[in-house]
C-alpha cells in the first residue's frame, strides 16, 4: 500500500481544478482499483489540501525508529542464525537488544 503520494497527488489536482470530494474518489477508484485508498483517507487529504496543506509526503512521526530493516541489526541476526540453525524466531527475538515481549 505505501504511502499513496501517488494518490495524494491525484487528490490534489481534482481539488485544483474544482472537483467535488465525491468525483475525486470515483476516478480514483476507476484509476487504481482495489489499490484505492480507504474512503476516509481521500475525506480526510482532500480537507488538507482545502486548508492550504501543500505537500503528499507524510510527515515523519515520532517514536522509536524501526530497526527490523537497519543494516547493523540485519547482519546480527543472521550472524546468529547462522551460528545456530537451530534456533526459533522466539529464541531470536530474545537475543535481540530491543526484545519486547508481545
Amino acid at each position: 500500500m505505501g504511502d499513496f503520494v501517488e494518490q495524494k497527488t491525484c487528490i490534489k489536482f481534482c481539488l485544483r481544478n474544482e472537483y467535488s470530494c465525491a468525483d475525486t474518489s470515483k476516478m480514483l477508484r476507476k484509476a487504481f482499483g482495489d489499490q484505492t485508498m480507504p474512503q476516509k483517507n481521500i475525506h480526510k487529504w482532500y480537507n488538507e489540501f482545502k486548508a492550504g496543506q501543500e505537500r503528499v509526503e507524510d510527515e515523519r512521526r515520532s517514536g522509536r525508529p524501526s530497526t527490523s530493516t537497519d543494516e547493523d541489526h540485519v547482519q546480527q541476526i543472521k550472524d546468529v542464525v547462522l551460528e545456530n540453525r537451530r534456533l526459533t524466531i522466539r529464541d531470536i527475538a530474545w537475543l535481540s537488544p530491543n526484545h519486547c515481549e508481545g
